[in-house]
């Protein structure tokens, strides 16, 4: 699973692409002075990885593949 919650200023276009948010901080890849993070998407962040474990744990969900 991959996620940008919280990471760059980015949204999706009407093709399902990235694109930069306008006026926003731009898109940067990991690992590159630039790149930021959105702290206050820490919680909401930490809630769906909880989430997915409980469901995973407990036989709501199961892995693909």
């Amino acid at each position: 699973m991959h996620l940008m919650l919280g990471a760059q200023d980015g949204e999706l276009t009407d093709e399902g692409e990235l694109a930069p948010t306008p006026g926003g901080r731009g898109l940067v890849p990991n690992h590159n002075p630039l790149f930021y993070l959105d702290d206050d998407a820490l919680a909401q962040g930490v809630r769906l990885h909880c989430h997915v474990a409980y469901d995973h744990l407990t036989g709501t969900i199961t892995p693909a593949g």
